[in-house]
């Protein structure tokens, strides 16, 4: 992972926005934000609710998405010590949810 100024982490699937949402904080839940539009969001730890940055937030929704599935991008600065925490922190709430079934 370089540096740069802008990080954009991108997150496609039908648990997206689930996973996403533990991080953010804003006037209106991520769930209720519309299809593609950017919204202003506070990015925190979810374990210490730290503010860790402010970013700018797009969820675009299946199927007019890129990949056809729920997609979030965040777009926040780009140190990679923050960037990789933010991963982390995503694959521990997708590491809590429980199992679907595939059938």
């Amino acid at each position: 992972m370089g540096e740069s100024a802008i990080g954009v982490i991108r997150v496609s699937g039908p648990d997206a926005i689930a996973t996403v949402a533990p991080l953010l904080r804003s006037a209106s839940p991520l769930a209720d934000f519309p299809s593609h539009a950017l919204r202003r969001v506070r990015v925190i730890d979810p374990k210490t609710d730290e503010l860790l940055d402010d970013a700018l937030c797009a969820v675009m929704r299946a199927p007019r998405s890129s990949t056809g599935e729920d997609v979030v991008e965040l777009s926040c600065h780009g140190s990679p010590a923050l960037l990789r925490l933010l991963m982390l922190s995503m694959a521990d709430s997708i590491s809590r949810r429980p199992r679907r079934s595939r059938s």
